[in-house]
């Protein structure tokens, strides 16, 4: 294969990342100019001095109350962008290959899954301190995503930012990569692209883990909906335990025994959800007519 093939086939897995981030920093400069505009305005009003610091410094908070609100904008613009880039793949397939349905009630194992994938990661981190050693990290992801509106919270984070990242990561990436290598491959790529995606070390680390287990069930269902059903619940989870003092007082790192044992019954639950997609989860490939017809001919 020539470095022309290379650059191709990396570009067809990179451009969609480009196009989301180009939505959603066109987005950002909108809140940004209009953050600076209302900022201006309350000083005017106020009588207060213009000083171009405190103007930045007033920008720069209208737009952090501004981040779920264009989140939620960037995946209106990219959910249809992302839809129509997966029919073109599939479109382009000579065969698609398809499968049967799997039973609905499976798809909550996906849920449990990624609750309890949700919970054992972030008690992971804790009992390895990097939760404390990366605290300001931390604080910075907390405030940018919660930001106490709670069911506004619950829509955006646990609901529209799963489905584009899982449209985005598993529904086109990870599909691709199937293209050019074997399937464990691409879900550890995917991961890993998934967890780079995220920025800083903690949610690196934590998407990382949680990517590979939403490409293995991608692989197991081949539907896209079990590993946006794993992402929603991780994420709604995530939510509720920022918002709420219940994991602080089960996940508490001034009781160590205590946390040990929470993060080993979150981790066994794990194993346990896994083992039961795996032994339950085999949909079989549906036969294609089109294909048969030719053969017989």
């Amino acid at each position: 294969m020539n470095a022309n093939e290379y650059g191709r086939r990396a570009w067809r897995l990179l451009y969609p990342i480009l196009i989301y981030f180009g939505v959603y920093y066109v987005i950002y400069l909108i809140g940004g100019i209009i953050g600076m505009t209302v900022s201006f305005l309350g000083m005017e009003q106020a009588g207060a001095e213009m000083d171009i610091y405190v103007l930045i410094e007033r920008t720069y908070q209208q737009i952090s109350s501004y981040s779920l609100p264009m989140s939620l904008g960037a995946a209106v613009i990219m959910i249809p962008i992302l839809l129509l880039l997966r029919r073109m793949d599939r479109n382009a397939l000579p065969a698609p290959v398809r499968y049967e349905n799997v039973p609905a009630p499976l798809y909550i194992l996906c849920g449990l899954l990624g609750a309890a994938a949700c919970l054992a990661i972030n008690g992971l981190l804790m009992i390895s301190r990097l939760t404390t050693i990366l605290a300001p990290e931390l604080e910075e992801v907390g405030n940018s995503l919660y930001q106490g509106q709670y069911l506004f919270e619950v829509l955006v984070t646990g609901i529209a930012m799963p489905v584009v990242e899982e449209l985005l990561f598993r529904g086109l990436i990870q599909n691709r990569l199937r293209e050019y290598t074997k399937p464990g491959y691409a879900i550890i790529f995917s991961a890993l692209l998934f967890g780079l995606y995220h920025g800083n070390t903690l949610q690196v680390i934590y998407a990382l883990l949680i990517g590979l287990l939403l490409g293995y069930v991608y692989e197991k269902f081949h539907n896209i909906a079990a590993p946006i059903a794993l992402h929603c619940f991780a994420n709604i989870v995530s939510v509720v335990g920022s918002e709420t003092p219940l994991l602080e007082k089960v996940f508490s790192q001034e009781n160590e025994i205590g946390l040990m044992l929470m993060t080993g019954i979150c981790c066994a639950a794990v194993l346990l959800f896994l083992y039961l997609v795996n032994e339950n989860v085999n949909p079989s490939q549906v036969r294609n007519v089109q294909e048969d017809n030719r053969g017989e001919l």
